[in-house]
Protein backbone atom coordinates (compact mmCIF):
# COMPACT_ATOMS: atom_id res chain seq x y z
CA UNK A 1 0.00 0.00 0.00
CA UNK A 2 1.44 3.65 -1.00
CA UNK A 3 1.26 6.16 1.23
CA UNK A 4 -1.29 8.38 0.26
CA UNK A 5 -3.71 5.03 0.05
CA UNK A 6 -2.56 4.36 3.52
CA UNK A 7 -3.44 7.74 4.92
CA UNK A 8 -6.66 7.45 3.24
CA UNK A 9 -7.33 3.83 5.01
CA UNK A 10 -6.70 5.34 8.24
CA UNK A 11 -8.77 8.33 7.87
CA UNK A 12 -11.72 6.96 6.49
CA UNK A 13 -12.40 3.31 7.15
CA UNK A 14 -15.13 1.69 8.27
CA UNK A 15 -14.97 -1.74 9.86
CA UNK A 16 -17.70 -4.13 10.31
CA UNK A 17 -16.64 -8.00 12.50
CA UNK A 18 -13.48 -8.59 10.40
CA UNK A 19 -14.92 -6.40 7.44
CA UNK A 20 -12.29 -3.40 7.04
CA UNK A 21 -12.83 -1.09 4.01
CA UNK A 22 -11.39 2.20 3.24
CA UNK A 23 -14.28 2.24 0.77
CA UNK A 24 -17.73 5.09 1.14
CA UNK A 25 -20.02 4.38 3.56
CA UNK A 26 -21.70 7.68 3.81
CA UNK A 27 -24.94 5.69 4.17
CA UNK A 28 -24.43 5.44 8.20
CA UNK A 29 -24.57 8.65 8.55
CA UNK A 30 -28.26 8.68 6.53
CA UNK A 31 -31.39 10.34 8.56
CA UNK A 32 -33.71 7.03 7.81
CA UNK A 33 -30.53 4.21 7.88
CA UNK A 34 -30.12 5.71 11.41
CA UNK A 35 -33.62 5.53 12.46
CA UNK A 36 -34.20 1.94 10.61
CA UNK A 37 -31.06 0.80 12.63
CA UNK A 38 -31.83 1.62 16.19
CA UNK A 39 -35.33 0.37 15.69
CA UNK A 40 -33.70 -2.81 14.83
CA UNK A 41 -31.41 -2.32 18.30
CA UNK A 42 -34.39 -1.65 20.67
CA UNK A 43 -35.36 -5.36 21.50
CA UNK A 44 -34.09 -6.31 24.78
CA UNK A 45 -33.12 -9.71 23.36
CA UNK A 46 -30.73 -7.97 20.81
CA UNK A 47 -27.35 -10.02 19.34
CA UNK A 48 -24.76 -7.46 20.82
CA UNK A 49 -23.04 -8.34 17.68
CA UNK A 50 -25.32 -5.73 15.95
CA UNK A 51 -23.88 -2.81 16.77
CA UNK A 52 -21.05 -4.01 14.27
CA UNK A 53 -23.63 -4.59 11.45
CA UNK A 54 -24.39 -1.45 9.71
CA UNK A 55 -23.22 -2.70 6.32
CA UNK A 56 -25.12 -6.20 6.57
CA UNK A 57 -28.48 -4.04 7.57
CA UNK A 58 -27.73 -2.14 4.45
CA UNK A 59 -27.87 -4.71 2.26
CA UNK A 60 -31.15 -5.32 3.79
CA UNK A 61 -32.61 -2.29 3.49
CA UNK A 62 -31.98 -1.91 -0.34
CA UNK A 63 -32.89 -5.11 -1.26
CA UNK A 64 -36.28 -5.10 0.87
CA UNK A 65 -36.74 -1.62 -0.97
CA UNK A 66 -36.82 -3.41 -4.25
CA UNK A 67 -39.24 -4.83 -3.14
CA UNK A 68 -41.55 -2.06 -2.08
CA UNK A 69 -40.72 -0.47 -5.18
CA UNK A 70 -42.61 -3.42 -7.28
CA UNK A 71 -45.38 -3.69 -4.72
CA UNK A 72 -43.85 -7.34 -4.21
CA UNK A 73 -44.16 -8.99 -1.05
CA UNK A 74 -41.20 -10.10 1.58
CA UNK A 75 -41.02 -13.26 3.28
CA UNK A 76 -38.17 -14.08 5.93
CA UNK A 77 -37.27 -17.02 7.55
CA UNK A 78 -36.00 -17.23 10.67
CA UNK A 79 -36.90 -14.00 12.29
CA UNK A 80 -35.57 -14.58 16.18
CA UNK A 81 -36.94 -11.27 17.61
CA UNK A 82 -37.79 -9.16 14.63
CA UNK A 83 -34.62 -6.80 14.73
CA UNK A 84 -34.34 -6.90 11.01
CA UNK A 85 -38.21 -6.65 10.25
CA UNK A 86 -38.76 -3.76 12.26
CA UNK A 87 -35.79 -2.07 10.76
CA UNK A 88 -37.35 -2.85 6.90
CA UNK A 89 -40.65 -0.92 8.37
CA UNK A 90 -38.79 1.83 10.02
CA UNK A 91 -36.55 2.62 6.91
CA UNK A 92 -39.17 2.52 4.52
CA UNK A 93 -41.76 4.28 7.17
CA UNK A 94 -42.89 7.22 4.41
CA UNK A 95 -42.93 5.55 0.95
CA UNK A 96 -46.19 3.52 0.17
CA UNK A 97 -45.59 -0.01 1.75
CA UNK A 98 -48.96 -0.86 2.47
CA UNK A 99 -49.36 -2.72 -1.02
CA UNK A 100 -46.75 -5.04 0.01
CA UNK A 101 -46.84 -7.87 2.68
CA UNK A 102 -44.06 -9.12 5.15
CA UNK A 103 -44.48 -12.80 6.54
CA UNK A 104 -42.25 -13.66 9.39
CA UNK A 105 -41.91 -17.63 9.86
CA UNK A 106 -40.16 -18.79 13.13
CA UNK A 107 -40.35 -21.34 15.60
CA UNK A 108 -39.53 -18.58 17.93
CA UNK A 109 -37.95 -20.76 20.23
CA UNK A 110 -34.93 -22.28 18.31
CA UNK A 111 -34.70 -25.16 15.67
CA UNK A 112 -35.84 -28.29 16.80
CA UNK A 113 -32.66 -31.00 16.54
CA UNK A 114 -34.37 -33.23 13.95
CA UNK A 115 -33.16 -30.29 11.27
CA UNK A 116 -29.70 -30.59 11.41
CA UNK A 117 -27.24 -33.10 10.75
CA UNK A 118 -24.77 -34.71 13.24
CA UNK A 119 -22.24 -32.86 10.27
CA UNK A 120 -23.77 -30.04 10.80
CA UNK A 121 -23.94 -30.06 14.86
CA UNK A 122 -20.05 -30.91 14.52
CA UNK A 123 -19.29 -27.76 12.58
CA UNK A 124 -21.22 -25.66 14.99
CA UNK A 125 -24.65 -24.47 12.96
CA UNK A 126 -26.38 -24.83 16.01
CA UNK A 127 -23.99 -21.81 17.96
CA UNK A 128 -26.99 -18.85 17.54
CA UNK A 129 -28.98 -21.21 19.94
CA UNK A 130 -27.55 -19.87 22.62
CA UNK A 131 -29.60 -16.36 21.81
CA UNK A 132 -32.88 -18.54 22.08
CA UNK A 133 -31.78 -20.20 25.34
CA UNK A 134 -31.41 -17.11 27.01
CA UNK A 135 -34.49 -15.29 25.61
CA UNK A 136 -37.14 -18.26 25.45
CA UNK A 137 -39.56 -17.61 23.07
CA UNK A 138 -39.60 -14.57 21.60
CA UNK A 139 -43.10 -15.03 19.67
CA UNK A 140 -45.33 -12.84 22.30
CA UNK A 141 -42.44 -10.13 21.82
CA UNK A 142 -42.53 -9.97 18.03
CA UNK A 143 -46.55 -10.77 17.62
CA UNK A 144 -46.37 -7.55 20.11
CA UNK A 145 -43.93 -5.88 18.37
CA UNK A 146 -45.39 -5.41 14.67
CA UNK A 147 -49.19 -5.19 16.06
CA UNK A 148 -49.32 -1.42 14.43
CA UNK A 149 -48.40 -2.85 11.05
CA UNK A 150 -51.73 -4.33 9.19
CA UNK A 151 -48.96 -6.34 6.37
CA UNK A 152 -47.17 -7.76 8.51
CA UNK A 153 -47.94 -11.35 9.49
CA UNK A 154 -46.08 -13.22 12.74
CA UNK A 155 -46.44 -16.89 11.67
CA UNK A 156 -45.40 -19.63 13.92
CA UNK A 157 -43.94 -23.33 12.55
CA UNK A 158 -41.44 -25.52 11.40
CA UNK A 159 -39.94 -24.50 8.02
CA UNK A 160 -40.59 -26.04 5.49
CA UNK A 161 -43.74 -27.39 6.71
CA UNK A 162 -45.61 -24.69 7.81
CA UNK A 163 -45.15 -22.87 4.97
CA UNK A 164 -47.88 -25.05 2.78
CA UNK A 165 -50.56 -23.58 5.63
CA UNK A 166 -50.38 -20.30 3.78
CA UNK A 167 -50.89 -19.23 0.55
CA UNK A 168 -47.50 -17.16 -0.50
CA UNK A 169 -47.44 -15.46 -3.88
CA UNK A 170 -45.71 -11.87 -5.55
CA UNK A 171 -42.70 -12.41 -3.25
CA UNK A 172 -40.01 -9.72 -4.26
CA UNK A 173 -37.31 -11.04 -1.18
CA UNK A 174 -36.59 -13.96 0.43
CA UNK A 175 -34.49 -13.41 3.46
CA UNK A 176 -33.06 -16.95 4.77
CA UNK A 177 -31.79 -17.37 8.32
CA UNK A 178 -32.33 -20.81 9.90
CA UNK A 179 -29.15 -22.04 10.70
CA UNK A 180 -29.47 -25.30 9.15
CA UNK A 181 -29.24 -26.29 5.42
CA UNK A 182 -32.28 -28.74 5.07
CA UNK A 183 -35.10 -26.52 5.73
CA UNK A 184 -33.55 -23.86 3.31
CA UNK A 185 -33.21 -25.65 0.51
CA UNK A 186 -36.60 -27.10 0.76
CA UNK A 187 -37.73 -23.84 1.92
CA UNK A 188 -36.22 -22.44 -1.47
CA UNK A 189 -37.76 -25.64 -3.69
CA UNK A 190 -41.01 -24.61 -2.32
CA UNK A 191 -41.47 -21.22 -2.68
CA UNK A 192 -38.81 -20.33 -6.05
CA UNK A 193 -41.93 -20.66 -8.36
CA UNK A 194 -43.79 -17.89 -6.19
CA UNK A 195 -40.93 -15.70 -6.41
CA UNK A 196 -41.85 -13.04 -9.37
CA UNK A 197 -38.90 -12.45 -11.99
CA UNK A 198 -36.11 -9.86 -10.57
CA UNK A 199 -36.77 -11.46 -7.29
CA UNK A 200 -33.73 -11.53 -4.69
CA UNK A 201 -32.85 -14.34 -2.69
CA UNK A 202 -30.61 -13.14 0.59
CA UNK A 203 -28.80 -16.37 2.52
CA UNK A 204 -27.93 -14.96 5.67
CA UNK A 205 -25.14 -17.19 6.77
CA UNK A 206 -23.95 -17.86 3.14
CA UNK A 207 -20.01 -16.59 4.20
CA UNK A 208 -20.25 -17.29 7.56
CA UNK A 209 -18.77 -20.46 7.41
CA UNK A 210 -15.84 -22.55 5.96
CA UNK A 211 -15.35 -26.50 5.19
CA UNK A 212 -14.31 -26.74 8.86
CA UNK A 213 -16.69 -24.73 10.54
CA UNK A 214 -19.87 -22.84 11.01
CA UNK A 215 -22.62 -22.80 8.66
CA UNK A 216 -20.69 -24.23 5.35
CA UNK A 217 -23.70 -27.19 4.66
CA UNK A 218 -26.25 -24.11 4.39
CA UNK A 219 -23.14 -22.43 1.83
CA UNK A 220 -22.96 -25.61 -0.34
CA UNK A 221 -27.23 -26.32 -0.03
CA UNK A 222 -27.55 -22.52 -1.56
CA UNK A 223 -24.88 -23.28 -4.33
CA UNK A 224 -26.23 -26.36 -5.24
CA UNK A 225 -29.43 -24.87 -5.74
CA UNK A 226 -28.51 -21.83 -7.56
CA UNK A 227 -26.55 -24.44 -9.84
CA UNK A 228 -29.71 -26.36 -10.68
CA UNK A 229 -31.08 -23.26 -11.95
CA UNK A 230 -28.45 -22.03 -13.84
CA UNK A 231 -27.48 -19.24 -11.64
CA UNK A 232 -24.62 -18.08 -9.83
CA UNK A 233 -24.58 -17.08 -6.16
CA UNK A 234 -22.70 -13.24 -5.67
CA UNK A 235 -20.56 -13.12 -2.59
CA UNK A 236 -20.97 -10.64 -0.32
CA UNK A 237 -18.68 -9.24 2.12
CA UNK A 238 -20.87 -8.88 4.97
CA UNK A 239 -21.77 -12.59 4.64
CA UNK A 240 -24.47 -13.17 2.61
CA UNK A 241 -25.06 -15.19 -0.58
CA UNK A 242 -27.41 -13.51 -3.12
CA UNK A 243 -29.15 -14.97 -6.43
CA UNK A 244 -31.86 -13.23 -8.41
CA UNK A 245 -34.57 -14.92 -10.00
CA UNK A 246 -34.31 -14.40 -13.95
Amino acid sequence: MNRCMKKISQQYSYSERLLLTPMNHEFINDKRFKHAFSERKKSPYSDPELKEKKWHLHIVLWAASQAFKRQANIVQLGVFEGGEAAAICAFNINKDIKKSKIFLVDTFHGNIESLWTQKEIKLGADSAQWLYKKAGSTFAYVKNRFKKYKNVFVIQGVVPDILKNYNFNNIGLLLLDLNAAKPEKEALEYLWEKLIPGSIVLSDDYGHSSPTHGYYEQKKAFDKFAESKNLEVLYLPTGHGMIIKP
